[in-house]
């Protein structure tokens, strides 16, 4: 069976990435959630998707120019009027809420290999269990980096496979299996329609021994599709809704 992983944390219901997120993730009880991180101008790892703050405070800030001391007092709870004043968090406050057994999937978006050094630190800080932590990133060479630095952790390559406007595939699959094998990912976490992530690349990405997740699946026939077809994760904005109509 598949397992479902909160997207940013429970982010329909909750702000993303923030600790109110994750801890709605940890109360509806999904096997786990999902982050992204970034640099401070100090190097200090905090979460949150976008390099600027503008979409969810309405100030514009640039995470890796600006001091945490500025960037905590903003107010980050978006379009969700019930949690306002909710606050960017550090890496290191969302590993608190980590309940034991649950994984926590956490995104690299810089091409930086000083932040997977620092992952690495602030996990150690935290002692949480590695196998808990699941490394991510669309930047190939932070994956490799990853296996490197935190060989313990399983770190998966994010693809998106999509087709080009003129109707030809952004990547074939000679790419995506070449590039898994030239860093030494664990696995494959992709994005894409059905018509791209068909029943024959699923099975291929897992006859060749890959970890295989999904992202961002919100729709409960889309998930029994990718269950159906051996997918290890499924990364959801509604992971517990798409959890419980799977488990019923």
């Amino acid at each position: 069976m598949s397992i479902f992983i909160s997207h940013r944390g429970e982010s329909h219901d909750a702000p993303e990435n923030t600790l109110a997120a994750y801890r709605l993730s940890n109360e509806r009880d999904t096997d786990g959630m999902e982050c992204d991180i970034h640099f401070t101008a100090e190097k200090l790892l905090v979460c949150g998707h976008d390099f600027s703050t503008k979409r969810m405070s309405g100030v514009d800030r640039v995470i890796e120019e600006t001091p945490f001391v500025e960037l905590e007092l903003l107010d980050v709870s978006g379009h969700h009027e019930a949690y306002k004043g909710e606050k960017i968090p550090l890496f290191s406050d969302s590993l608190k809420t980590l309940k034991p057994g649950r994984k926590y999937f956490v995104e690299v978006k810089a091409n930086d290999p000083e932040v997977v050094a620092a992952m690495r630190k602030e996990i150690e800080n935290s002692s949480i269990p590695f196998e808990q932590i699941v490394m991510i990133s669309f930047q190939a060479d932070m994956v490799a980096e990853c296996k490197k630095v935190i060989p313990e952790v399983p770190a998966l390559w994010l693809a998106h496979m999509r087709n080009n406007e003129d109707g030809t595939p952004r990547y074939t699959w000679d790419d995506i299996f070449s590039t898994l094998e030239r860093i030494g990912a664990d696995g494959l976490d992709v994005g894409g329609s059905n018509d791209v992530l068909t029943p024959e690349f699923l099975a291929e990405v897992k006859k060749r021994g890959y970890y295989l997740a999904v992202w961002t699946i919100d729709d409960e026939e889309r998930c029994r599709y990718f269950e159906a077809n051996g997918v290890d994760a499924i990364t959801s904005n509604v992971a517990a809704a798409m959890k419980a109509a799977l488990r019923k």
